[in-house]
């Protein structure tokens, strides 16, 4: 079975042509229907948000690849848009964080916002060195003109202020078993950006997460929300 027949996706559009497009990716091992069983949906309705929701069903084994990012972006992205006059935001939950990034980075024209809630940051070595070498914004400097093909990507665009891209917002748990590279990546963004909860890498932090996130920006995706000022991540 090939790339497009396992990627299942699960639309509940809106009536309206300016809703918001929200793509809902889950973590690793995860389903898309978590995000109902676990309240997502129910605190979207709680703040009266018209949303088109795209929920994305993904195989564990092609989370990670490249091609996921290129499944997306023919199964949703590029579509959403084309049929619709709206705003599109990815809220992703750990690998699900980094997919969404790894998107935005990729397809900076089809993303106006991303909130990575929990975003597994790669494999360690593939950032450890950061902090040595001065940090996200003098690592990405240095390597400016290198050809990645892995999430150092991400890294270097989140180092350069995520230019040409959406608006970023990256959640984590202070015990998060990752903790440590989601705080070298948050730390790339403005203070407002970044969302801190008490919890782990676990569903009841990122309900936590997410509770924070719409209690503070959800008047953002309703149709007659006015754009948001051009900023640092932005």
């Amino acid at each position: 079975m090939n790339g497009p027949e396992r990627l299942r996706i699960h639309v509940a559009p809106s009536a309206s042509p300016t809703a918001t497009t929200l793509v809902l990716l889950p973590a690793a091992a995860t389903h898309a229907d978590d995000f109902e069983r676990e309240g997502f949906l129910a605190e979207l309705k709680a703040h009266q948000l018209d949303l088109t929701i795209v929920r994305a069903e993904v195989p564990v084994d092609i989370y990670a690849a490249d091609r996921l990012v290129e499944l997306l972006h023919a199964e949703v992205l590029h579509p959403s848009r084309t049929a619709r006059r709206s705003c599109l935001w990815m809220v992703g939950i750990s690998l699900g964080g980094m997919t969404a990034l790894a998107c935005a980075e990729a397809h900076r024209d089809l993303v106006d916002g991303v909130y990575a809630m929990a975003p597994w940051p790669g494999p360690r070595p593939l950032w450890s060195g950061i902090p040595a070498a001065g940090g996200l914004a003098v690592w990405a400097a240095a390597h400016s003109d290198a050809t990645f093909d892995d999430e150092r990507r991400v890294w270097r665009w989140l180092g350069q202020g995520a230019p040409g891209g959406p608006e970023i917002f990256i959640g984590r748990g202070s015990g998060d078993r990752f903790g440590e590279g989601q705080q070298l990546m948050s730390d790339a963004l403005p203070p407002d950006r970044r969302l801190d909860v008490d919890g782990g890498h676990d569903w009841p932090t990122w309900r936590a997460l997410w509770r924070r996130f719409l209690g503070q920006y959800a008047p953002r995706w309703r149709a007659d929300a006015p754009a948001p000022a051009p900023g640092p991540g932005s």
